[in-house]
């Protein structure tokens, strides 16, 4: 049983009401519920939908930014990378085009390169403890 309290300016229509009582059936009930739902779905779907047109603006937007500028384009990606790699256990596949177009294999090459050089000097530069033969 539902019950509906009706606000008073309703008791100039409903004489000496404070409380009305409604029995609605089963099937009425469902189908109203059915319909609030439906009614929430459209509304869900219309502001995603909404977002959806800002998003696709906000790309293009980027987009053109982008267009003369292939350096701050590959800054971007490498950002993108980052964000996405810097999570523990993260992994993320990247097809050899796009590292070979933001020139990372040799940027990487390279600083592998300088981190082993510096190694290197570090163990050339420990003293050693005991005799040397």
């Amino acid at each position: 049983m539902t019950t509906l309290v009706v606000p008073a300016w309703f008791t100039d229509w409903v004489s000496a009401a404070e409380e009305l009582v409604v029995k609605w059936g089963a099937s009425l009930q469902d189908a109203m519920s059915r319909e609030a739902q439906a009614a929430r779905e459209k509304e869900a779907r219309i502001i995603l939908g909404q977002a959806e047109v800002k998003i696709a603006h906000l790309f293009a937007q980027a987009a053109q930014s982008y267009e003369h500028k292939p350096t701050a384009l590959h800054l971007r990606a490498m950002n993108i990378l980052y964000e996405g790699l810097k999570e523990k256990g993260a992994l993320m596949l990247v097809p050899s085009t796009a590292v070979e177009s933001m020139g990372l294999g040799g940027s990487l090459g390279a600083a592998a390169m300088r981190q082993q050089a510096l190694s290197e000097d570090r163990d050339a530069s420990k003293p050693v403890n005991g005799p040397v033969v």
